[in-house]
């Protein structure tokens, strides 16, 4: 199983460690579109190659949909971003960041980056 995740890039952290490396290429500088598809590739690979307990898919199926929503809105695509930040309500129930991109899917984010210049 090692040798695999070595082999497809891909690495499984402990519960506790939460790392993020700021680089220019990061999710949230790049082509939405790009970085949806391989979310929802992701998810495929590790639902058919690990044998994860039906909480721990819950997680990442949830945890999946709201990337994907945030993405969405990010790319301006708000139908969809609420589409998929239903799905993830559905599995997991209501969570405040939920709360707060659907909210921001309902101002949009044109008027969100306005209002952040006017309060800089």
């Amino acid at each position: 199983l090692l040798q695999n995740l070595r082999h497809n890039r891909f690495f499984l952290i402990d519960k506790i460690t939460l790392q993020m490396q700021d680089h220019d290429e990061r999710s949230m500088r790049s082509d939405n579109s790009v970085i949806i598809e391989r979310t929802e590739l992701a998810e495929e690979w590790i639902l058919k190659h690990l044998d994860l307990p039906d909480s721990d898919q819950k997680v990442l199926r949830a945890h999946t949909e709201y990337f994907i929503a945030l993405h969405s809105y990010i790319d301006g695509h708000i139908r969809k971003a609420i589409h998929h930040l239903l799905n993830a309500v559905k599995i997991a129930g209501w969570k405040k960041k939920y709360v707060l991109l659907l909210l921001k899917c309902g101002i949009g984010n044109n008027t969100i980056q306005k209002l952040k210049k006017i309060v800089r």
